[in-house]
C-alpha cells in the first residue's frame, strides 16, 4: 500500500535525479515498506534507489525482499555492492538466500564472501534441506556460568550489535556444551556480582540440527520463545532460531496445506504472480488428472446399475447431492485429523478414541440431514412432470432411499476421513499431500454404490 502511495513521488524524484532528497525519505520507511517499494519499480530504478540507500539500511531492506528481486536486484549491482550487501546479512537468511538461487549465482556469491563468512555459509547449506541446521544463526551469546551479571552485561554492550538476538543467552562450558538459558531481563535486574549459574535455568526446549524445521517453530509457539537452541548430537550448541523465522517456516507449512487441501501440489517459494502460468497449470493440472481417472470408476458403477436408472429416472436427480455430502463430511473430518497430526493434538495412538467421536458426529449428521433430505426429495418428486413423472406410492420410497443413502455416505465419509489420513501417517506419507484424491474417489464411488444398492432393495420391497 506504501509502495502505491509513495510511487509516483519516487519515480519523480529519480527523473529529476533529486537522489539526495529521495535518501532522506526513505531513510523514515520501514524497510520492509521499501522493499515492497522498490519491488514496484523497473530493474533500472530498483538499483539506482538501492544503491543511494546507507549501508544498514541496504541490509535490511534486502532481507525483506522476495527471492526473485533479490536475484533481480544482485544482477544489477557491482561485485563490491554484492560482497556487501551479502556479507551485511545474517547468516539464516543468507543461507535462506543462496539455497533458492541457481547454483551458479550460488558459487559467484559464495567467492565474494570472506573466508570466516563462506565457511559459515558453507556449513549451513550442508544441513539437510528443510532441517533446523539451514535455519539456525550461529550468533547468538554465549557465556559461562562463572561470569558475574556485570560481566556479563559488560559482554553483551560489546558483542551484541552482532548477535541476532541479546533477550536470551546461552550458558556453556568448555567444548561449547549447552548447561542452561538466561534472560537479558534477569541479567538488568540481578546485583552486579551475582554469578550467573544462579541466575540460569534449563532451556525449556532444545532442538537437533537435523531435524524438521517445523519442530523448532512448534517448540517456540508452544513454551512463548523469543528463540530456541540448536545442539548436535554430543549437545553442544551451535546455533539458534528466532521467532521471525520461526513464523516464516509456520508460514510456508500453512500455504502448503492449504494448497493440498485444494488439491494444488505445492509452491510456496515464490508467489503466485512470480511464478509461470505453466507451472501453475503443470501444479494443478496432476492433482485433477487423477481425479478425473479416479472418477472413471464412477462411470463404470452408474453403468452396472443402468437398469434401475432406466426404470427409475429420478434417482439421477439426487445423486450431486449424495455424492457431495459424502465428499464434504470427508473433508471436514479429514482437514481435522491432519490439523491435528501437523500441531500433535492427535497421535496415532488416538485412533479408535478419534474414530468413535466421528462416527457418534457422522451419525448425528446423517440423522438431521437425511430427514432433511427425506422432505426436499419429496417436494421434488412430487413435482417432476412428463416422463420422469413419480407416482404417490413412489414418493416416500424416494425419499427414503435418498434419506438412508445420506445417513450411510456421512457414516462412510467420516470413517474414511480418518483411515486415510491415519494410513498415511503410519506409513511416514505426508497424509495432507495423499488424504485428498484418495478421499474423493473413495467417497464418491462408495457413494454412488450404497445409493443404487440401497435403491435396488427398497424398490424391491
Amino acid at each position: 500500500m506504501l509502495g502505491k502511495l509513495l510511487g509516483p513521488d519516487i519515480e519523480e524524484m529519480l527523473g529529476q535525479k533529486r537522489l539526495r532528497e529521495l535518501r532522506d525519505v526513505l531513510r523514515e520507511i520501514p524497510p520492509h515498506d521499501i522493499a515492497d517499494l522498490i519491488g514496484d519499480l523497473s530493474d533500472d530504478q530498483r538499483a539506482i534507489v538501492f544503491r543511494i540507500l546507507p549501508r544498514a539500511l541496504a541490509s535490511d531492506v534486502f532481507e525483506q525482499m522476495s527471492v526473485d528481486g533479490q536475484e533481480a536486484l544482485l544482477a544489477g549491482l557491482s561485485q563490491e555492492q554484492c560482497r556487501q550487501i551479502i556479507g551485511e546479512m545474517d547468516p539464516d537468511d543468507r543461507t535462506a538466500l543462496l539455497e533458492e538461487l541457481p547454483a551458479r549465482v550460488t558459487r559467484k556469491i559464495l567467492r565474494l564472501l570472506s573466508a570466516e563468512e563462506r565457511q559459515v555459509a558453507q556449513t549451513l547449506l550442508a544441513y539437510p534441506e528443510n532441517s533446523i541446521g539451514r535455519l539456525m544463526t550461529p550468533d547468538y551469546i554465549d557465556l559461562r556460568a562463572g561470569t558475574t551479571a556485570g560481566e556479563a552485561l559488560e559482554f553483551i554492550r560489546q558483542v551484541g550489535m552482532d548477535k541476532e538476538t541479546v533477550y536470551a543467552c546461552y550458558v556453556t562450558r568448555p567444548g561449547h556444551i549447552l548447561e542452561g538459558v538466561v534472560s537479558l531481563k534477569n541479567l538488568v535486574l540481578a546485583p552486579a556480582n551475582a554469578p550467573v549459574k544462579d541466575l540460569m535455568r534449563d532451556p525449556p526446549a532444545v532442538v537437533h540440527t537435523n531435524e524438521d524445521q517445523a519442530k523448532a517453530a512448534r517448540a517456540m509457539s508452544d513454551y512463548d520463545l523469543l528463540a530456541v537452541p540448536v545442539v548436535d548430537s554430543d549437545r553442544r550448541l551451535v546455533g539458534i532460531v528466532t521467532v521471525d523465522d520461526a513464523i516464516d517456516v509456520l508460514e510456508e507449512e500453512a500455504t502448503e496445506d492449504l494448497q493440498v487441501m485444494a488439491g494444488v501440489l505445492p509452491e510456496t517459494d515464490r508467489s503466485y504472480l512470480s511464478q509461470r502460468v505453466l507451472g501453475i497449470s503443470w501444479r494443478r493440472g496432476l492433482p485433477l488428472l487423477g481425479l478425473v481417472l479416479g472418477e472413471c470408476l464412477s462411470a463404470f458403477v452408474l453403468h452396472g446399475f443402468g437398469v434401475q436408472i432406466q426404470s427409475l429416472v429420478a434417482l439421477t436427480f439426487f445423486i450431486p447431492m449424495v455424492m457431495a455430502t459424502g465428499g464434504g463430511t470427508g473433508v471436514q473430518t479429514a482437514t481435522l485429523i491432519v490439523r491435528g497430526f501437523s500441531t500433535h493434538e492427535i497421535q496415532l495412538r488416538d485412533f479408535l478414541r478419534v474414530l468413535l467421536r466421528e462416527i457418534a458426529i457422522g451419525l448425528l449428521l446423517g440423522l438431521f440431514l437425511g430427514g432433511v433430505a427425506f422432505g426436499l426429495c419429496y417436494i421434488i418428486s412430487q413435482n417432476a412432470h412428463g416422463s420422469v413423472a413419480i407416482s404417490g406410492e413412489m414418493l416416500p420410497k424416494i425419499g427414503l432411499i435418498v434419506a438412508a443413502t445420506m445417513l450411510l455416505v456421512m457414516f462412510l465419509g467420516v470413517v474414511a476421513g480418518v483411515l486415510l489420513p491415519m494410513m498415511f501417517q503410519a506409513l511416514k506419507l505426508d497424509p495432507a499431500v495423499m488424504t485428498s484424491p484418495f478421499l474423493t474417489t473413495t467417497t464418491d464411488v462408495l457413494g454412488l454404490v450404497i445409493y443404487f444398492s440401497v435403491a435396488t432393495w427398497i424398490l424391491r420391497t
